[in-house]
């Protein structure tokens, strides 16, 4: 396993290594965040490649097909008119060489030119990195392995706002949280929502309603709305929200498991609100993402009794069996969850 102190400190030292000016002979790019690795790998880019001089100084390789021979004669041919030179390898999984090719390798990386910079980038492949082979410690010995984490919600929030504020709009602190509440944390995605609320919102300032209007909702920003239509017995917009979410192509085991993580929150906010715990408790415990969705589940909790929170998590267990078990027709059996799930009121009030 790769140190966490070297993956963690990665992102923080790559952004120093371009602000001075000190860029590495090998870095290793993995992680989620597709937006940040591409931005930053773009930015070696401009620092090391001068435009015109691109088809001499940029060599970008796909690793399904790549040979070591190929790669070796890239990173030891000098650049051309320019100091240094880079060397990009897309989704070639350095760990799992082996023999004489991981030899090769080893050998390549422990001596690396210092007119070349070579990036590894895994893109599709997943990052297995093996600690203990002198491969690993010679990577970061010459350079860094760097995660590209999802942001935490404050430096998403500062992005957002400066992105809003490049297209000449601006948004409150609270309508970026629910921002990212509706299209989740993902940069790319969050670029472009942010292109298209910019351009709808008629105002200077980004509203709710702005976001609504315009942007494609994630799983679980739509599960919310799903449990609050269930609460206040809305069926027909609850069972039409599952249909959205499987026309977006969403599993509809996925689906269920997100409906009944809800429901176990509502149950539990029950039962902390009885204790006399504030809702920043709730928030703690519960692992509920910003306030204004505490508020959201406080008010659904206290229109439910206990009684119905324990037959709907039933019901989910049982709708979880038959999907697993019975071969039937997952979106039927969602639907026929919702619908059972609408019966439980009426079963209460009678």
């Amino acid at each position: 396993m790769a140190s966490k102190n070297d993956t963690e400190s990665g992102f923080r030292l790559l952004k120093s290594d371009i602000k001075n000016g000190e860029i590495k002979s090998i870095y290793v790019f993995h992680g989620e965040e597709k937006y940040l690795l591409e931005h930053y790998l773009s930015q070696i880019k401009s620092m090391l490649v001068a435009p015109e001089m691109e088809q001499f100084n940029y060599t970008l390789f796909d690793g399904s097909d790549m040979s070591l021979d190929s790669l070796q004669d890239a990173v030891e041919s000098l650049p051309v008119f320019s100091e240094r030179k880079l060397v990009v390898v897309r989704d070639y999984d350095i760990f799992r060489s082996n023999g004489s090719g991981l030899e090769d390798l080893e050998a390549m990386v422990s001596d690396l030119p210092q007119t070349t910079c070579l990036i590894f980038v895994y893109d599709v492949l997943e990052f297995k990195p093996k600690a203990n082979t002198r491969l690993y410690k010679s990577i970061v010995r010459a350079g860094r392995i760097v995660e590209f984490s999802v942001q935490h919600d404050t430096e998403l929030i500062s992005w957002l706002k400066r992105h809003f504020h490049a297209l000449k709009k601006e948004i409150d602190t609270s309508d970026a949280m629910y921002m990212l509440h509706v299209c989740g944390k993902y940069m790319y995605k969050l670029r472009l929502e942010i292109e298209k609320v910019a351009a709808y919102a008629r105002g200077a300032r980004i509203t709710k309603s702005d976001i609504d209007a315009v942007c494609m909702p994630v799983l679980d920003a739509v599960i919310y709305n799903m449990t609050d239509a269930v609460v206040e017995q809305r069926y027909s917009e609850a069972i039409a929200l599952m249909r959205d979410l499987i026309r977006m192509k969403n599993d509809p085991t996925l689906i269920l498991a997100a409906l009944g993580k809800q429901l176990r929150r509502l149950f539990y906010t029950q039962k902390i609100m009885r204790s006399g715990n504030p809702e920043s408790f709730i928030r703690n415990q519960l692992d509920i993402k910003y306030p204004f969705l505490v508020s959201k589940t406080v008010g659904s909790a206290r229109r439910l009794s206990e009684k119905w929170c324990a037959e709907a998590l039933k019901l989910c267990a049982e709708c979880d069996h038959k999907m697993k078990t019975s071969g039937g027709d997952r979106e039927v059996l969602l639907e026929l969850l919702l619908l059972n799930l609408s019966s439980l009121h009426e079963q209460q009030a009678g």
